[in-house]
């Protein structure tokens, strides 16, 4: 039998947990949907959908002859067209005004140097505990990429009986596989489908869905609020399942939920030494359905179990191709309870995590249960990012940009999850010329780089770029021939680079279509990738000194 990933407490704890009797303190407040990247992102986002956006616009204040507020805002304000900025609201004390602007109005104010800094204007909600900025994905939704267009399986034990508004907006589907005691589904039978199939009265469930997706009404906004959430119960009331149920419940995720990118399990049994995928029918199941899983783009992603064993792992987190996720505290330091061995893949916070309860409560868990989907929903936010990347890249991406811990226990160092810095965002790239004879003498190749929003090509470090031919080795571009230019007039400004044309056609396999492959970094750290064919042709040659016949 499996069960979740809280760590073991006393049985009275436990009983006061599953009756759902413990409230906790929803916490502080902080604004919610400012973003703090980039100025401009968001409400260019907001601009894009509505045509316009309510900003809050703050202005730079010289130290001598001090000015009033009042004359600071009209100064900027003055020549404005109401068409582009439209302001509602003037501060007294301060030289902060708030103001509904279009595109152009936006465009105007950044470039006024007077302006210190615009942003969307948000909601009051309730505050996390500091979860999400640990692993970056505040700054992440900074850049308006929150998950969107990316499904979520949860196995677990269900979602909240009542309405939720944290929770409900993000589920589109329920499915239940539980078997225990003749049939443990809300209906009573061991199989159930459709709405309603997954509610449950225990903890446990809201609180993971709640870490991945919530909306942040009650408790705090999940890792990817903008994920969709397909909840599958094979947890009891009592968080326990029958291991045949999550197999089952893989299978039919696998087979049958086409979308479905991710699957988080909360669970654990054993546990076992890893790699585990031969340790039996169960680890071996889950093993040949993980491999499925990635073949069709997916990831599965397991909590590591809460057995303090660093020489271990629980399953399926065992499974070498289950991503095995580990917890710390917000001091990244690695919890006493975690499992580990050197197969663990990855480190999130696992401590005193708030999220949803049931009954529309707020609650706190902790344990490997609330670390696993901190990273399905750092996964879900790459993929909203970037969909073309594949499951492999996803892993190698949060594994190589992760911040390193080292794990007292068995002095081995984990990468601690970083989704801000895992990001890889595509860019368009075309090259001119796009053909050219594999024996040119020319040296200048040139390559226009277009971002796709938020990103500007600005933003983009042209010393951090290479640029590689079918794989072939890297090389770096011209970082003095960059340029900042609308060649194509889409609006959106491209850079324009140059790279070596005969660095990048030695050991060249021949006159063939190719592909090139740029990559680079932001200022920030992200990574910015992008492809496009280059056409090879053998050049015309002469035979006897007479011109080839066209």
């Amino acid at each position: 039998m499996a069960s979740p990933c809280p760590p073991r407490l006393p049985t009275v704890a436990r009983l006061l947990l599953l009756l759902g009797m413990v409230l906790l303190p929803a916490g502080s407040f902080r604004p919610a949907n400012v973003p703090a990247g980039r100025p401009g992102a968001a409400i260019e986002e907001a601009i894009r959908s509505k045509g316009e956006a309510r900003v809050i616009v703050t202005l730079r204040s010289a130290s001598k002859n001090r000015r009033p507020p009042g004359q600071l805002i009209d100064d900027v304000l003055r020549g404005a067209p109401r068409a582009e900025i439209e302001p509602e609201h003037a501060l007294m004390s301060a030289p902060v005004f708030i103001a509904r602007v279009t595109g152009r109005g936006l465009g105007r104010l950044l470039a006024d140097a007077r302006v210190s800094q615009v942003d969307l204007d948000g909601e009051i909600r309730g505050a996390d505990d500091l979860s999400a900025q640990q692993i970056g994905a505040d700054r992440v939704h900074a850049m308006s990429i929150l998950g969107q267009g990316v499904t979520v399986a949860v196995l677990d034990s269900g979602t909240d009986v009542l309405e939720n508004p944290d929770l409900d907006p993000a589920l589109i589907g329920e499915e239940c596989f539980c078997s225990r005691f003749g049939g443990c589904c809300p209906n009573g039978t061991a199989r159930q489908s459709g709405p309603g199939s997954a509610h449950t009265i225990t903890v446990h469930g809201p609180g993971v869905m709640g870490i991945i997706a919530s909306q942040g009404v009650n408790a705090p906004l999940g890792i990817a609020p903008g994920a969709r959430i397909f909840m599958v119960r094979v947890l009891d009331d009592n968080l326990i399942a029958e291991v045949s149920d999550i197999l089952l419940a893989l299978d039919w995720v696998v087979s049958h939920a086409d979308g479905i990118r991710v699957i988080n399990m909360s669970i654990a049994g054993g546990p076992y030494a890893a790699p585990c995928d031969q340790a039996g029918a169960f680890n071996e199941g889950v093993a040949l359905l993980s491999a499925a899983f990635r073949e069709k783009g997916g990831l599965m992603v397991a909590a590591s179990g809460n057995d303090s064993n660093p020489q271990a792992l629980g399953s399926p987190a065992c499974v070498s191709s289950v991503i095995s996720v580990g917890a710390v505290n917000s001091l990244d330091q690695v919890e006493a309870f975690s499992d580990a061995d050197a197969s663990l893949d990855l480190l999130a916070p696992g401590r005193r995590i708030l999220t949803d309860s049931s009954f529309g409560r707020v609650e706190e868990l902790t344990g490997t249960s609330a670390s696993a989907p901190h990273v399905a929903g750092a996964i879900a936010l790459l993929l909203s990012a970037n969909g073309a990347l594949t499951p492999e890249a996803i892993e190698a991406r949060l594994k190589t940009h992760g911040v390193p811990i080292i794990d007292p226990r068995n002095q081995i160092t984990f990468p601690r999850v970083d989704v801000f810095h895992a990001l890889a965002l595509p860019m368009d790239v075309a090259i001119v010329p796009a053909a050219l004879p594999v024996a040119s003498r020319g040296r200048g190749l040139q390559l226009r780089l277009e971002p796709r929003l938020p990103v500007l090509a600005t933003d983009i470090e042209p010393e951090t770029l290479t640029v590689s031919l079918a794989g072939g080795p890297e090389v770096s571009v011209d970082s003095g021939s960059a340029r900042w230019e609308d060649a194509d007039g889409n609006g959106v400004v491209e850079l324009a680079v140059s790279v070596d044309r005969r660095q990048l056609l030695a050991g060249s396999p021949g006159a063939e279509n190719l592909t090139v492959q740029v990559q680079g970094q932001l200022r920030s750290g992200v990574g910015v990738l992008g492809t496009s064919p280059l056409a090879l042709f053998e050049p015309p040659r002469r035979v006897r000194g007479l011109e080839p016949t066209p």
